[in-house]
Formats: structure tokens, C-alpha cells, sequence
């Protein structure tokens, strides 16, 4: 294809060539009226007959709804002088092909973030019935916020359906391509096989499976692919183990869907990093044969292993959230440090009339004294003395010998409690601080 720069597509004048595959080219354009506008032009290397074009039309339409996080978004799509064209969003940050090139061994922790975010767009386009078909780096691009997002879905179907010739040109992917492939079926599974793969490719720097056409062919359908621990000994057996089950031959024995695998991959690796952390903990491991389970038990065993992690010290501590104060009870003063009680209204009131009753007493004593001085002073017949009785004070006397119990007596404030929201007088006389059980208080 000659050079298109320069040149107006739609309403995109193209600015540079971004790249060239097997099928199509991509330019760098930019809108010719929003002049602040840039997005990708995927332009296909071929022409369109009228069949073709109503092929490519309906393609077209369907990965154009395809509207996710972690996808491309088609944003208009067209066909000038028969040649069929893709406006995409732009993303300025290249491919993950380029982030990483052939032969670069990627880690464990950078691979588990980039297959979680392929695995979520892939797992929306599968929901919409749209399969991939061409999984690997180049078709992962990195946007302006380094999020990574799938290109080209459905750009296969659309070179298929488009024209036999350029659909040779697929199988310059060959090395991703699942076994049902090369039978001419395809089915979401596929796309997990592919992205398994890539898993491989980065985590070892080669691919699992090499050599010419008709080698890779064979080697992808009936090959057990080499151990992963072999080219890269510090990779977890776990994680090995997860990733064969993404690479089974039969796609029955796959993970149910491509997010169970990226789950299980994420888990996978948390579990190796526990026993790297703790290596006196381990949790029990993956079986080191390959295939030894189906997937749906080896995501079981994933999911029942990490289900509840050992805490570490810093994770069982939880901290304080809301803190209560208890009721508190103040303990009795030292006796010679209570305050002095106040002597009772009724002691004070009999101390009173018993010094009234006392005074009476005494001046009646003199009275009878004086009257007594007075008869003598008289010279009256001398009359026989007759016997005198000491007054009887039997009430008075059983007063007062009451008195020290009666001095004694306090009030029992148990019988009617004084109480308002805070405090409380006891019997005893001890003053008790309680909180109502509505007003506890939070610090």
C-alpha cells in the first residue's frame, strides 16, 4: 500500500503512520474541523466489492458497539474509492509489544496487572457474542493514562469475510492461536488459549511452541507445551499449573471463561507471594503434573486455598472505631477524709429541749431552795419534818436514755434514692457516679 500521509479520510487528514501488519495500516489522523482531535485510522488493505462491503458494514457495526474500559472504541468507520477504513481512539503510549519486546522476560506482578484489565474487556466482548480471534501484544495497546486497551476486534472476521487472500495473513499469529483454530473454529475459549500464550511469552521470553507453519500447527494441537519452571525456576508451581489449564487442548478443560482464569492467575501468585513472605505457612500447592485437574477444580482449589489468608499482625489489628465509657463507681474516701455529715434537724431538736428541760429543772431546784431559806428564817412551832420525794422523771429519763440511739441516727436515703441523670446517694452513704445507660459518651 502506497503511502497514505497526507491524505483525507472521512473527516481525518492523516498525520503519520503508526504501523503496518498483514492486512491494514495505521495512521495517526487528525480531525480536519476539531483541530484538537486525533484518533488511529486502521485502513485495510484491500478493496470492496458490493458483497464485501455489506460484510464489512455489519462487522463494523458490531465491534462498534463494543464500548469498555479496556477496549478501543471504534469511533466511525467508512469506505472511500472501495478501500474500508476504521476511525479508533487514539492511544499515544504504543502497544504492550513495543512496552516489551520479543525475548524480554516481564514480571509476575506486572503480568497479573496487565491480564486482569485484558481479561475484563475480553470477557465484556464475549458476553456481547463477539470472540477476538487474534489475542497477543501488538493488539494491546497502552493509553494516555496507561490503562491497557484491546484493538482490532473483529479486524480477522472483517479480513476473512473481506477477502481469502488477506486472511492468509492471520496466520502470521500462528504462535497464538489456540488448536480448535486450525480447524477453522474458534469459540471464546480461543481467546483464553491466546492470552495464555502471551502469559508464557512473557513470563519466559519465548513462546511455548515454535518452528514453521506446519510444526506449530502440530506442536499447538497435540503437544504438551514445556515447562514454564524449567525456563523460569523462581515462577510458583501454582502459577504454572493455572496457566496449563488456560493452555488445554481441549477447550472443555479451559477455564469456564477468561476472567476465572485471570482470578485464579491473581490468587495463584498472591499464594506464592505469601509463602516467599511466610515460608513456615504455606498453603497447599498446585500438582505439579500437567494436566492433572480440570479447570473448574483447579479454580476451586484456588478459591477454597485463599479464601481465608493467614493474617498477618498488622492485618488482625483492626483499631479502635467508636470508644464507650463505662459507668464508674468512686470508691469510698479514707474515713478521715469524708466530709463531716451534719448532725439530723431531729438530734439537733431534742438537744434543744433537753437543755430547755434541764434549765427548768435547775431553776425550780433553786425556787424550792430559796423558799425553803425563807421558811427558816421564821420562827413558826416546830412542826415534825415530814419525808420529801425526789421529783420522777420517767419520760424524761427514757428520753435521754434514747438520746446517744437517736444522736446516732441517719437518714436512709436507701428508702427514697436521690437521683438525677448522673449521680446517685446510696444507703451507706457513699456517693456513687452512674451514667444513665443512654448517655454513653464517645471519645
Amino acid at each position: 500500500m502506497a503511502d497514505l500521509v497526507g491524505q483525507q479520510f472521512g473527516n481525518y487528514r492523516l498525520l503519520s503512520l503508526l504501523g503496518r501488519g498483514g492486512f491494514a495500516e495505521v495512521y495517526l489522523g487528525q480531525h480536519v474541523y476539531l483541530t484538537t482531535q486525533q484518533a488511529a485510522l486502521k485502513i485495510l488493505s484491500t478493496h470492496l466489492d458490493s458483497q464485501d462491503t455489506q460484510a464489512f458494514i455489519r462487522e463494523a457495526e458490531t465491534i462498534a458497539t463494543l464500548v469498555h474500559p479496556h477496549i478501543v472504541r471504534v469511533l466511525d468507520f467508512d469506505i472511500q474509492e472501495r478501500c474500508p477504513f476504521l476511525v479508533m481512539e487514539y492511544a499515544p503510549h504504543g502497544s504492550l509489544r513495543q512496552r516489551h519486546a520479543r525475548g524480554e522476560q516481564v514480571p509476575l506482578s506486572v503480568v497479573v496487572s496487565y491480564v486482569q484489565q485484558i481479561a475484563q474487556g475480553l470477557a465484556y466482548a464475549h458476553e456481547k457474542k463477539t470472540v477476538h480471534r487474534d489475542v497477543k501484544p501488538d493488539n494491546m495497546l497502552i493509553n494516555r493514562y496507561n490503562k491497557i486497551l484491546i484493538s482490532d476486534f473483529g479486524i480477522a472476521t472483517i479480513a476473512h469475510n473481506t477477502s481469502s487472500q488477506i486472511a492468509q495473513a492471520i496466520f502470521g499469529t500462528i504462535s497464538y492461536m489456540a488448536p480448535e483454530q486450525f480447524q477453522g473454529q474458534f469459540q471464546s475459549a480461543s481467546d483464553q488459549y491466546a492470552l495464555a500464550v502471551t502469559i508464557y511469552e512473557w513470563l519466559t521470553g519465548t513462546y511455548p511452541f515454535t518452528g514453521n507453519f506446519a510444526e506449530m500447527a502440530f506442536k499447538h494441537t497435540t503437544s504438551a507445551p514445556p515447562s514454564l519452571r524449567e525456563k523460569c525456576p523462581t515462577l510458583p508451581p501454582q502459577v504454572e499449573q493455572v496457566i496449563f489449564t488456560a493452555l488445554a487442548k481441549n477447550p472443555a478443560d479451559r477455564f469456564a471463561d477468561v476472567l476465572v482464569f485471570a482470578n485464579a492467575l491473581t490468587q495463584a501468585s498472591q499464594m506464592a507471594s505469601h509463602e516467599m513472605t511466610f515460608p513456615g505457612q504455606a498453603i497447599s500447592s498446585f500438582p505439579p503434573s500437567y494436566p492433572a485437574q480440570s479447570s473448574a477444580q483447579i479454580a476451586a482449589n484456588v478459591l477454597i486455598a485463599t479464601s481465608t489468608p493467614p493474617q498477618s499482625p498488622i492485618e488482625a489489628y483492626r483499631g479502635p472505631t467508636d470508644v464507650y465509657m463505662q459507668p464508674v463507681q468512686h470508691l469510698p474516701l479514707p474515713l478521715d477524709k469524708r466530709k463531716k455529715r451534719r448532725k439530723s434537724p431531729i438530734v439537733m431538736l431534742i438537744l434543744a429541749l433537753l437543755v430547755v428541760f434541764t434549765l427548768v429543772l435547775a431553776s425550780g431546784s433553786i425556787f424550792a431552795v430559796l423558799k425553803n431559806v425563807s421558811k427558816y428564817s421564821q420562827t413558826p412551832a416546830p412542826v415534825a419534818p415530814t419525808a420529801t420525794t425526789a421529783p420522777h422523771f420517767t419520760s424524761v429519763a427514757d428520753f435521754t436514755t434514747q438520746l446517744p440511739q437517736l444522736s446516732n441516727m441517719r437518714l436512709r436515703r436507701n428508702d427514697s434514692s436521690f437521683q438525677d441523670n448522673h449521680s446517685v446517694i446510696g444507703g451507706n452513704g457513699q456517693v456513687v457516679i452512674a451514667f444513665p445507660a443512654h448517655a454513653n459518651m464517645k471519645t
